[in-house]
């Protein structure tokens, strides 16, 4: 038997209703202990953080901990590490850290990333000795089981309210489709804050003032959000910051939802053609590449390649790969047919 800590963040605790890291975390462990009986998995919160963490990591035995998009908390665990990256380097909660310590951290285990773009962009801005494996998201077979039905729907940003979400790029986009009939609709997600943050006050502020862009709350369940894409004309991502990976566009996508993104970083690697990438500078762009979306016929293309490349039994292999390569158990991914991305 092989004890593993898959370890959280300070942000939110680690439940299935809070946000996507924590969502994918739980999911690889369910996954990986369903795969292999002989592995037990402990979750560890990390709301108090790394001091708390290798407490909890200590005193429940575990041989390996999967630190998720804390590469510092390395520095205070004694057992193997497994790195796993969800974003790029100004989430992972080390404003202060310099590059040669944030090196030094990823270096005490192995490291990898959610899409091939972060992994190459980690690799390349440590100069790792090792190379960044991807660990593969998977997604909930509830999304492909919901069917697309938007036609005559809105066009929906369904991301958090975050300037790095692209909010007033959407903003702006809405307001030149207004005139054309397109109804725009996005969610209230403050994720993971209970209350509006200094940034989203200032975003809600001018929701408020935009006439052309309805807001409603976030769907409640997993369900309810699949339900959500599949009643959607076309599902925006316009990103002005590179995404670890994107899985709104990827769930999306799984339901046969049309889908614009904006490409930076992992959305590349999450945008399934013949849904297409657009730059960010170019809001008349992306009213293009809307109507282009709703001018099309629907599509099975881009939920085949979501359940090939990001299926829940994909990424629970690639995930368990993972963890025996860094337990040192001698796995290879590659032995086993583990398809790491798109």
């Amino acid at each position: 038997m092989t004890k593993v800590a898959v370890v959280g963040t300070d942000l939110a605790p680690l439940h299935a209703a809070a946000g996507a890291l924590e969502r994918l975390a739980i999911g690889w462990a369910e996954g990986a202990r369903h795969l292999d009986p002989e592995l037990e998995v402990l979750l560890v919160n990390g709301r108090s953080g790394p001091g708390a963490v290798a407490e909890a990591v200590l005193a429940g035995g575990a041989a390996l901990a999967v630190v998720n998009n804390r590469p510092l908390w390395a520095e205070a665990l004694d057992v193997p590490v497994l790195h796993v990256l969800h974003n790029y380097p100004d989430a992972w909660g080390a404003d202060r850290a310099g590059p040669e310590r944030l090196r030094a951290a990823l270096g005490r285990g192995l490291v990898s990333a959610v899409s091939p773009a972060l992994a190459t962009h980690v690799e390349a801005a440590f100069g790792l000795e090792a190379p960044a494996r991807v660990v593969t998201a998977g997604v909930e077979e509830l999304f492909f089981a919901e069917r697309w039905r938007g036609e005559g729907g809105a066009v929906l940003f369904p991301n958090r309210l975050l300037e790095k979400k692209g909010v007033r790029l959407f903003l702006e986009i809405a307001r030149r489709l207004a005139p054309a009939g397109r109804r725009c609709v996005m969610f209230r997600h403050l994720a993971p804050f209970e209350e509006p943050s200094a940034e989203q006050q200032e975003l809600l502020s001018l929701v408020a003032c935009a006439p052309s862009v309805e807001l409603v709350e976030p769907a409640v369940t997993r369900a309810a959000m699949a339900r959500r894409y599949a009643e959607a004309a076309v599902v925006l991502c316009p990103s002005i910051r590179p995404e670890g990976l994107g899985m709104v566009a990827l769930e999306a996508q799984a339901v046969g939802a049309p889908v614009v993104t904006s490409g930076l970083g992992g959305l590349a690697d999450a945008t399934f053609a013949p849904n297409e990438t657009v730059g960010v500078g170019d809001p008349d762009a992306w009213c293009e590449a809307v109507e282009r979306a709703l001018a099309r016929p629907p599509s099975v293309l881009p939920a085949v390649g979501v359940r090939r490349a990001h299926g829940e039994e994909v990424g629970a292999l690639s995930f368990l790969a993972l963890v025996r390569e860094a337990a040192g158990r001698g796995y290879s991914p590659h032995e086993h047919g583990v398809y790491s991305g798109p």
